[in-house]
């Protein structure tokens, strides 16, 4: 999906322009998550999805509200997706990526050096494609078209960071709770439907390292 990421990025940029002025801290963070997604027995026999490797990389903000506990708002440019390898050795190892803007909001609770965190994200798309891995190039056709969902995504977070002065490294679980997989239609031979599945959804671990750039 291509529907003018640059224009994505000014608006959330400009959304996030006022953050400085309630935040008690900004800083920048990057890092690497282990994606997958799980998906209905339907798709069995078509999908057989593996653990990828992905990354991450934007901005964070803290906002108090009580003496150890307040908002955290982020802006992340992030990379989830798969690996399907299928199980017939004629078929393509392929990789199945989606370029989001997430927009997590979370809790934080800070107890001495350890921060505890809970929220949600909103996933604003900005692409998607499939790689195939053996021949080292991108894949364009119907395909991704007729089974992937490449609307906005929203998912459940929670985690813990490890402070240390200016440096925090972070660990983080992402929930997707909407399907990144279309729901199938199962029909008659008359073109009936007469069963639907539902898709799948993300799951991903988040490792971070992040830097304070300034904090009062």
């Amino acid at each position: 999906m291509r529907n003018h990421p640059i224009s994505h990025c000014i608006i959330l940029l400009f959304l996030f322009g006022g953050l400085p002025t309630q935040a008690q801290k900004l800083g920048l963070e990057g890092g690497f998550n282990t994606s997958n997604m799980v998906f209905d027995a339907a798709f069995e026999g078509i999908f057989d999805f593996e653990v990828k490797t992905n990354f991450q990389i934007g901005l964070w903000g803290e906002i108090p509200i009580g003496e150890s506990w307040g908002l955290r708002p982020s802006l992340l440019y992030l990379r989830r997706g798969a690996q399907n390898q299928p199980n017939s050795s004629a078929g393509q190892t392929v990789n199945v990526n989606y370029d989001y803007l997430d927009i997590p909001l979370l809790v934080y609770l800070g107890r001495g050096t350890v921060q505890f965190r809970l929220g949600g994200a909103v996933g604003i798309p900005v692409d998607h494609f499939l790689y195939d891995t053996a021949n080292d190039r991108r894949l364009e056709g119907n395909l991704i078209d007729d089974f992937w969902d490449t609307g906005v995504n929203f998912s459940l977070m929670g985690g813990f960071a490890l402070q240390f002065q200016r440096f925090h490294v972070s660990i983080q679980y992402q929930h997707g709770i909407t399907p990144t997989i279309k729901d199938i239609v199962f029909t008659d031979v008359n073109g009936e439907p007469i069963k639907e599945e539902n898709g799948g959804e993300h799951r991903n671990v988040l490792i971070s390292l992040g830097y304070t750039l300034w904090g009062k």
